[in-house]
């Protein structure tokens, strides 16, 4: 086996859950890649190039005014005439009672429409049309356009469910799950193959979700929000074991679902500007991260942007489990010689200049920050690989300057999947939660602090700074 296979398997060993599965799922991204670029080559279009190279498109944002009241569905659509006449190359639907738009866009100048099902047949068509920009004042997507590099400020767009107009685009499209509640983590939504798509094939992830951020039920503003941050090739349903160990009177579940493939920043980026958006819009109080393996340096990135002017009176904790906070060496060697490389895997290649940023900025003390490491201290080690949970090694998860700025760093004996499901985890979460994330206005849950005394008892133990 070549030394790119067998970093490439190494890496998704460590990095996804079914490494079998997602070595089929790695070549077949390789052939897809490789048969996009050749139709690109030969009839280039933007839809196109958005599937080939997701990680260089841009994340455009905006409202829609005119649309309250409106009980339906609304789709904006987003069309291109660089490559071809009225090219669709992006849509997503719009959720009942939100007046927020947001896309994934290649650079080019395009024009937005928004169509409602009107006639309530389950289709969104060009007699549909609400609301479009102004065709001679195309939206303009580049670097140039992005504050920060990604996210671009879309126009609002003026809408009137009561005047219907046509549109000469075709378009066509079924109207799909609208809304950001998914009532079980056991719905086929939250599978675990929707992650593994979402790290091989990101784009194929968003039209799945058509969003980032899910619940089980609808916000509560006097509730605590925990969101829960899944790593590469996760899903929501690995946390349902935390999940069911949630005080729900009190916290409610929310999931950042996001394609682990594309590059860690703009993930961050995301999930810092989805989180200011649901605190404004919902007026929710109190929020808590809790992240698992390469989705800690995703919150992690994200809370440092959430923080650069001190932290926001509605964030409360920041728990990241089994996260390779230096790293992982199969990530350099895949990205050195793999034929195809996954964009996050340069993120987290050692040295990469995403970890020293995070190395480099420490989160506000004022931030309760703590670090959940596991390392599969029984019979299931592979005692040839290095101390670790069998996946991240511990001088990843523990690198120093993380560790040392964490308020605690707890250690949990399990694996790297395994921890998400051990009760320690759980109770370690829970205890954190009632100490530092307690609704507003609401008494503290009567948990007992864990502390050295429980520790033997409860299997963790806190590593020595």
């Amino acid at each position: 086996m070549s030394l790119w296979r067998r970093a490439v398997v190494g890496l998704l060993t460590a990095m996804t859950v079914g490494a079998m599965g997602s070595g089929c799922q790695y070549l077949e991204m390789v052939q897809r890649r490789r048969a996009m670029r050749a139709a690109f080559a030969s009839e280039p279009r933007l839809a196109l190039l958005r599937s080939l190279a997701p990680e260089d498109a841009f994340h455009v944002t905006g409202r829609l005014a005119g649309a309250e009241g409106h009980d339906g569905p609304l789709l904006v659509v987003a069309i291109s005439h660089h490559h071809a006449a009225d090219e669709v190359v992006a849509w997503k639907p719009v959720a009942r009672n939100v007046e927020l738009y947001g896309l994934l866009l290649p650079e080019g100048d395009y024009e937005l429409l928004v169509l409602a099902d009107l006639d309530r047949d389950g289709v969104f068509e060009s007699t549909d049309l609400i609301g479009r920009t102004d065709p001679s004042a195309p939206v303009q997507v580049g670097a140039s356009a992005a504050s920060d590099g990604f996210l671009i400020d879309g126009p609002t767009i003026r809408v009137d469910p009561r005047e219907p107009g046509t549109t000469s685009v075709p378009i066509r499209v079924a109207a799909t799950r609208t809304g950001n509640v998914v009532p079980s983590l056991a719905d086929e939504f939250f599978a675990l193959r929707w992650g593994q798509l979402g790290l091989f094939h990101p784009a194929d992830l968003l039209v799945h979700t058509q969003g980032y951020f899910f619940g089980l039920e609808e916000p509560d503003p006097g509730k605590t929000q925990v969101i829960f941050v899944h790593g590469a090739g996760g899903a929501p349903v690995e946390f349902a074991h935390l999940v069911e160990g949630l005080d729900r009177t009190r916290y409610q579940p929310w999931f950042f679902f996001y394609p682990s493939g594309l590059p860690l920043e703009q993930m961050a980026t995301v999930l810092s500007h989805v989180l200011e958006i649901a605190v404004e819009d919902l007026g929710l109080r109190r929020l808590v991260i809790v992240a698992h393996s390469m989705g800690g340096l995703v919150a992690h990135a994200a809370l440092g942007l959430l923080c650069r002017n001190g932290v926001p009176d509605w964030m409360a904790l920041f728990v990241s489990i089994a996260t390779p906070y230096g790293g992982h060496d199969a990530a350099r060697v895949g990205v050195e010689r793999a034929p195809e490389v996954v964009p996050s895997w340069r993120d987290v290649a050692p040295g990469s200049r995403f970890l020293q940023d995070i190395q480099a900025t420490p989160l506000p003390d004022q931030l309760p920050f703590y670090l959940v490491f596991a390392y599969d201290n029984g019979a299931r080690r592979v005692h040839r690989t290095p101390s670790g949970d069998g996946t991240v090694p511990l001088r990843s998860q523990l690198a120093l300057p993380v560790h040392l700025r964490a308020r605690r760093s707890l250690g949990v004996d399990a694996t790297h999947t395994g921890v998400l499901t051990d009760p320690t985890t759980r109770a370690i979460v829970l205890d954190m939660l009632a100490e530092h994330a307690a609704p507003r206005g609401a008494g503290l849950n009567p948990f007992t602090r864990l502390g050295d005394a429980l520790g033997g008892v409860l299997g963790f133990r806190e590593a020595d700074e």
